[in-house]
C-alpha cells in the first residue's frame, strides 16, 4: 500500500530513525504524515522528509524510554511557538542534551 512505498522512499531516513528509536518504521512513516497534517493545518508547511532529517540530526543515539512519538511532539510544540525549522531542531538537541541524555 501506500505506506510500504514511503517507507521505500525514506529508507535511508527509517534505517536511521529505526535504530534511534522503538517505533516500527511503519509507525514512524504514520506519525511523520501525521505531524506535517496537522503542522499544515495551522499553516506550518513542512515536508516528511524534513521532518524525519531534522530529529534525525537532533537525536544522536538511542535514549532509554524516548520514542520517536515524543520527538516529533516535542518538533511540533517548537514549531507551533514560531520557530523555523531550523530553531525547532536546535531546541530539540538542547532539550536532550540538558536532560543530559543525548
Amino acid at each position: 500500500g501506500g505506506s510500504a512505498a514511503l517507507e521505500s522512499q525514506y529508507r535511508w531516513q527509517l534505517d536511521n530513525l529505526s535504530r534511534k528509536f522503538p517505533e516500527s518504521r511503519e509507525r514512524i512513516v504514520t506519525m511523520t504524515m501525521k505531524a506535517r497534517e496537522m503542522l499544515g493545518q495551522e499553516g506550518v508547511h513542512v515536508g516528511m522528509e524534513t521532518i524525519m532529517d531534522g530529529i534525525d540530526s537532533a537525536v544522536h543515539r538511542r535514549i532509554g524510554g524516548m520514542t520517536y512519538a515524543e520527538a516529533v511532539s516535542s518538533y511540533m510544540t517548537f514549531r507551533r511557538q514560531g520557530d523555523s525549522h531550523w530553531d525547532a531542531v536546535q531546541n530539540l538537541q538542547a532539550l536532550l542534551n540538558a536532560l543530559g541524555v543525548n
